[in-house]
């Protein structure tokens, strides 16, 4: 499992294409990112709703625009494609699960709103939006889920695509999409 640190994002603009080195040194270097990172346990559930906010508010607190991610720290990629499976509800819109393999990420994403958009795959928000809801199928899962979140609240959308583009080109998650919406 790979670790990821305030370095890694550097790491992954050596190892990508041209532009996306070229936008993120417009944006100031990678370096001058600000960087967050939360640990919560993955059956969290819709009962602990505000005990997640106020601690996800702790680790991320003024993190508004950018991209995020989201890996195992524990636990089994197998077991979450497992338990999703089995415990999705069939109205709510869920994030595509995509083919299982080397999987080093849940979910990689951007948002305007990162405290919103990564409840919304947690706690869960309205059914119609795309999000992994995990708190509808993973109540019976065991581990940690790492939140990650980078700030670029000044970067154009096109920038914030190039990053996330080549962080999920990285990771390879095992939910979501790569490309704009």
């Amino acid at each position: 499992m790979l670790e990821f640190g305030e370095n890694t994002l550097e790491e992954i603009a050596k190892n990508a294409s041209r532009s996306f080195a070229e936008k993120s040194r417009a944006l100031g270097a990678i370096r001058g990112t600000r960087y967050e990172r939360r640990d919560f346990p993955i059956g969290i559930g819709e009962s602990h709703d505000g005990e997640f906010d106020y601690k996800l508010r702790q680790g991320i607190s003024e993190v508004t625009r950018g991209f995020y991610w989201m890996t195992l720290k524990s636990g089994s990629y197998q077991a979450v494609r497992d338990d999703f499976l089995k415990n999705k509800k069939p109205d709510i819109a869920y994030s595509k699960l995509n083919a299982f393999g080397d999987n080093k990420a849940l979910y990689v994403g951007r948002s305007s709103n990162l405290l919103g958009r990564i409840k919304q795959h947690i706690i869960g928000g309205p059914k119609a939006t795309y999000a992994m809801h995990m708190s509808t199928w993973a109540y019976d899962l065991e581990g940690l889920v790492q939140i990650h979140a980078a700030a670029y609240p000044d970067a154009e959308d096109d920038v914030l695509q190039a990053l996330e583009d080549a962080l999920w080109d990285e990771l390879t998650p095992l939910f979501g999409k790569r490309g704009p919406r």
